[in-house]
């Protein structure tokens, strides 16, 4: 409808669009479309509510051409383009307002681009298409054609890209466009953007013809400076990836272009000379305060000396110049000061950290590294260029380690830079931040998991596509890694031969510098092997190769890893080899380059050491180190490695000696069965089957005795017999109280941390999902690593609540809850119950009359002790709840029921009648009370550990129901529930729905907070306020009597904010009335942040609690409860 009346087929009938509409419902050339038919003399329509089909557009446009004669097939297609791009414009303007844009408009962006390339511009051009609404000419059709170039990159699609800019350059004049100020800007950016992609695709020829125009066109040298730097990095490319040509390139650009002069290789005397420059400008002020200086404007002199001065401080580090590195760091600091900030100086900054780490110079290096950060925050993301996407990357892999920031901290955030540097072009960035990401996964010892195989799978697929072979080796070796933890380690001699040809073969392909690379981190990965599997031949051919390669690397965590397992590695070959001195000395020399670090901030360095220490000296007391170490970092692999190290320390032992063969089998059993399930943890199923092949009685161990025998030694022995002799003893003495107090209770006295592994002492507890692995079952259930984060000896139960909330302050207590104590009483009143509470929780009960408070107060009385109750949510003073969620728990002992012939002996049918009638009046009823679903491990703010189900925490929606009257008069028994609004009022129902729609989607309800929220802004206790509105309709309750004065506004949302919802209907009710205007309600509601609104600008008051009710709370398993 919309191709066709803005192409001139106005005349049509009203029965002839309905009928056009219909066909093309059919055809499916539209997924929706709710539509007004305009008047007979109207030519306007509002095409807001025509969503089309994706995949259907060429057949709509085939079904729209069939009866259209063969003149305006033409006029037909550039009318969907115009359609389309049409509607991706308008898209994008109600995103950029805030508003939430559900379909994606990407495709009509791509569909109606193709459409108008198909055609020459003639066609485009002619009077047929010109009275469009969309303005055509040659700058918007390129300015299109580069949006969607963009588009592509973000998809990963060079080629596309390529096209498309390719095109957009056709549509500019060829005469003017380097001549005209109308196209100059544009032209300038189409070229230097296809230059980029080219050479990032590894069309250099390409590359060069771009570079070869822009020189020979651009006005200036700023307008040139990336044709420069595009030069440099051909340079390198073009020599077989040699930086020292891209070093010489730069520096002639610099003394040629922008008379920069900077020696080759300057002598310290110069250096000195420039540092002292440097301090007379800083002028006794610290280096931080370069942070805060002006920034300079884009295309400015500096900013184009400064991009080029970071290249080449970059391209020094790989030639290994780092004393020109230095100079150009103090250069453009001075500059910096001279002439103002520019956002290329934190490359320079952080590429100053290689030779400040060589020299070991490590609280520098991140003192500027904390510098790279402070002016990264200060330019925004909006100032940020792809330069600093390499920044970003030598922030996370050399600088932040050095201090308190673990490894496995920064893989989210390389994973990051790999999308968004294939998305800008840098496919090198992207690489070494995908590479970097797969060793940071091996080193941090996160589980082997189908995550890491489709990230591998998929860093080798781009490789492949970018002609990155170097890349694509290193990838594929991390897969073979991954394959070799999982399967068998342990092949034929004929298929490693064959395997080292294969090698070979992708080797010789690579140039000189590149074969050096990816060797390098072959050699790694198959030691890495090594050292797991207990392979020496492997060590020592892979200890040669690396022993002539520095131990200094720029990413941490790969020097990391050679580090930790050439140390492994040697200490071992030193027991085993005659070298014994030569293995001896590598391991010392890795220890002591560790040693510099900084020990007491650095956690990556501190398991390492000792971890070697512990391989040197071969002792349990050191490998017990090395094991605590490694379970505060969580590295399995190590925490695995070191308990099997041990268990063969002591299984050799057992060998050797005729004394004690009893205890030293036992503790490496101990030690032995803790590796098995650590690697089992971990992922290395392949050295799982190794070792239960090599030691058979490790098939028959439980993880609780592997556990218990790990931690055992001669001399805690006696130890432990008195401990469990002092747990059977207190059984003893409270086996009269058996059905009053829990042993649980008992044990809490004497060891409050209690361990999962004493728990079947006391009772047996509930199975938890996922503690068994590898089909142990029984009493040896295997005991899950993650930590508890709920009290074992307990069940959690779980029901709805209904209840009528005009007696009541609210459901949650008031005031705060006091801690419940831990004594039972044996009373079963609750007077007396609560006279043995504190005076601050007596208090608090007897004045505050709450739904939980009573549900406490029945759980009491039933239980002879205090019971917590949870609710999933809190509702208002005189809100009303029919399916509002609670959780409790119960100790064992008191879960049996008596059994009777409608009761099979589980509590919760007894419970639910006993509690029922304790409640007060009938005005709070229990129902569906059931035993919640069994804990499960799960992460939880960045804490991994084994959770019981919350009705507050895992609920994932809720429905409230506000009822309304708008007639003269209300039912009298209908006050209590419903908010009754006077007609004289003038609310308008449908007006009132179009209002309550706005709510629908994603905002953030600042204005429409409670006094709560603000008292938490004053405190400084920040909350977030934005919440999402999935639904909310307006429904009309039919009643008996015919009366058709009463809706209900039904609202579906995730959470709500203190009075959230009854703000929402009252503002909404004032802005119908008329009483608070439209657009400062959109205001409130769309851009409360840029406004700077607070609940202070929204006059409107709530609507009254009455008529508010909390009808259900959804949960993933609501169809149980």
């Amino acid at each position: 409808l919309d191709l066709l009346v803005s192409t001139g087929y106005t005349d049509m009938t009203k029965s002839k669009l309905r009928s056009l509409i219909d066909e093309a419902m059919d055809k499916g050339f539209f997924l929706n479309a709710t539509w007004e038919l305009p008047d007979e003399d109207s030519n306007n329509i509002d095409f807001q509510y025509f969503k089309f089909s994706h995949d259907k557009v060429k057949e709509a446009a085939h079904m729209l051409m069939a009866d259209v004669p063969k003149s305006d097939h033409d006029k037909l297609l550039l009318s969907i383009a115009i359609a389309l791009i049409q509607h991706a414009i308008k898209k994008e303007v109600m995103g950029n307002q805030g508003s939430v844009v559900t379909s994606n408009k990407d495709w009509m962006w791509f569909v109606g681009i193709q459409l108008f390339n198909n055609f020459p511009l003639d066609t485009i051009f002619s009077s047929a298409v010109t009275s469009s609404p969309i303005q055509l000419n040659r700058v918007q059709l390129a300015k299109w054609n580069q949006k969607v170039a963009h588009l592509s990159l973000r998809k990963g699609s060079f080629l596309e890209a390529i096209k498309f800019l390719r095109m957009a350059i056709s549509y500019l004049p060829e005469e003017e466009m380097w001549t005209s100020k109308e196209y100059y800007d544009l032209t300038l950016q189409l070229h230097n953007r296809l230059m980029e992609i080219e050479f990032a695709q590894g069309d250099h020829s390409g590359t060069t013809d771009m570079i070869a125009v822009v020189l020979s066109h651009a006005g200036s040298h700023e307008d040139k400076v990336t044709a420069y730097y595009t030069q440099v990095q051909l340079a390198v490319e073009s020599n077989d990836r040699n930086s020292a040509f891209g070093v010489t390139k730069s520096l002639h650009i610099l003394s040629s272009a922008f008379n920069v002069q900077l020696p080759p290789n300057p002598s310290n005397l110069e250096i000195c000379l420039e540092k002292a420059h440097f301090q007379m400008t800083l002028q006794n002020r610290p280096i931080s305060f370069i942070g805060g200086l002006d920034l300079v404007k884009h295309k400015d002199e500096i900013d184009v000396i400064m991009r080029l001065l970071s290249q080449l401080s970059f391209l020094c580090a790989p030639a290994k110049n780092y004393a020109l590195i230095e100079l150009v760091t103090f250069r453009a600091m001075r500059l910096t000061f001279e002439r103002g900030l520019s956002k290329y100086l934190p490359v320079i900054l952080a590429t100053y950290s290689v030779p400040l780490r060589l020299k070991n110079k490590y609280n520098a290096a991140y003192r500027f590294g904390q510098l790279v950060n402070k002016i990264f925050e200060r330019l925004g993301q909006g100032n940020r260029t792809k330069s600093h996407l390499l920044t970003e990357f030598i922030l996370h892999a050399s600088i932040l380690p050095l201090k308190d920031h673990s490894y496995a901290d920064s893989l989210d955030t390389f994973f990051d830079l790999y999308k968004l540097s294939l998305a800008q072009g840098e496919s090198e960035t992207a690489f070494l931040s995908a590479m970097v990401f797969s060793f940071t996964y091996f080193v941090s010892g996160l589980p082997l998991n189908s995550l890491l195989d489709g990230k591998l799978v998929q860093f080798e697929e781009k490789a492949g596509q970018l002609q990155q072979p170097g890349f694509v080796a290193i990838f594929h070796c991390c897969k073979e890694v991954v394959r070799r933890l999982r399967d068998n380690y342990g092949k034929s001699r004929s298929q490693s031969q064959t395997e080292i040809k294969e090698q070979e073969l992708i080797l010789s392909t690579l140039g000189t510098k590149a074969r050096g690379m990816v060797l390098r981190d072959f050699c790694i990965c198959r030691l890495f092997l090594a050292v797991i599997f207990g392979d020496f031949d492997c060590m020592e051919r892979m200890l040669e190769v690396l022993e002539s390669t520095p131990y200094f690397d720029l990413p941490l965590v790969r020097q990391n890893m050679r580090l930790t397992y050439c140390g492994l590695a040697s200490f071992l070959l030193a027991r085993e080899s005659a070298k014994r001195k030569k293995y001896l000395k590598i391991g010392r020399e890795v220890v002591k380059y560790l040693r510099k670090f900084d020990l007491s901030e650095n956690k990556n360095v501190k398991p390492v050491l000792l971890c070697l220490a512990a391989v040197e000296r071969n002792k349990q007391l050191d490998y017990d180190k090395a094991i605590e170490a490694c379970s505060q970092n969580r590295l399995l692999h190590l925490q695995a490695l070191m308990n099997e190290l041990c268990g063969l320390n002591f299984l050799r032992n057992h060998h050797s000696s005729d004394i004690n063969k009893v205890d030293y089998l036992a503790l490496a059993e101990g030690y032995l069965g803790q590796a098995l399930w650590l690697y089992n943890d971990w992922g290395a199923f392949g050295k799982v089957e190794a070792m239960k092949a090599r030691f058979g009685f490790l098939s028959q161990l439980s993880r609780r005795k592997s556990s218990l025998m790990a931690k055992s030694s001669l001399k805690m022995k006696f130890i432990h017999v008195l401990f469990i002799s002092l747990l059977v003893a207190v059984m003893a003495a409270t086996t009269m109280a058996r059905e009053s107090r829990p042993y649980c209770i008992i044990f809490s006295r004497f060891c409050p941390r209690r361990h999962a592994f004493l728990s079947p002492i006391f009772e047996p507890s509930p199975t938890v999902r996922g503690s068994s692995r590898l089909g142990l079952q029984g009493s040896d259930e295997v005991e899950d690593l993650p930590p508890i984060f709920y009290d074992p000896s307990q069940i959690r139960y779980r029901c709805r609540v209904a209840y009528d909330g005009t007696s009541f302050s609210g459901f949650q207590l008031q005031g705060g809850r006091a801690q419940p104590s831990s004594t039972q009483y044996r009373d079963f009143k609750t007077d007396e119950v609560l006279s043995k509470l504190s005076h601050k929780n007596k208090q608090r009960h007897e004045q505050q009359n709450t739904i939980q408070g009573e549900l406490e107060k029945a759980l009491s009385r039933r239980f002879d002790r205090v019971v917590k109750v949870v609710g999933a949510g809190r509702t208002d003073a005189g809100v009303h709840g029919r399916g509002q969620a609670i959780h409790f728990d119960l100790y064992h002992n008191e879960t049996k029921a008596r059994e009777t012939k409608e009761n099979t002996g589980t509590i919760e049918l007894e419970l639910e009648r006993s509690m029922n009638s304790m409640l007060v009046g009938g005005l709070v009823v229990v129902w569906n009370l059931q035993r919640a679903p069994p804990p499960i491990t799960k992460t939880v703010k960045g804490k991994k550990g084994i959770f019981a189900w919350n009705s507050m925490k895992d609920c994932t929606g809720k429905l409230y129901c506000y009822r309304i009257c708008i007639g003269n008069s209300m039912d009298p028994i209908e006050r209590f529930n419903r908010w009754h609004v006077d007609r004289g009022h003038q609310v308008d129902p449908n007006r009132l729905e179009r209002i309550l729609s706005l709510y629908e989607g994603k905002h953030d309800f600042v204005c429409f907070s409670g006094v709560l929220e603000q008292q938490e802004r004053k405190t400084g206790i920040a909350r977030d306020t934005v919440r999402t509105i999935q639904s909310i309709r307006l429904v009309q309750e039919k009643r008996e009597d015919g009366d058709e004065t009463y809706f209900r506004i039904d609202i579906y949302l995730d959470g709500a904010l203190y009075k959230m919802v009854r703000n929402m209907v009252g503002t909404a009710l004032d802005v119908c009335r008329g009483w608070n205007e439209e657009q400062h309600f959109r205001d409130m509601l769309q851009r409360p942040a840029e406004l700077n609104y607070t609940r202070k600008d929204n006059l409107s008051k709530p609507a009254p609690p009455q008529g508010l009710t909390l009808e259900t709370v959804f949960y993933e398993d609501n169809y149980e409860f």
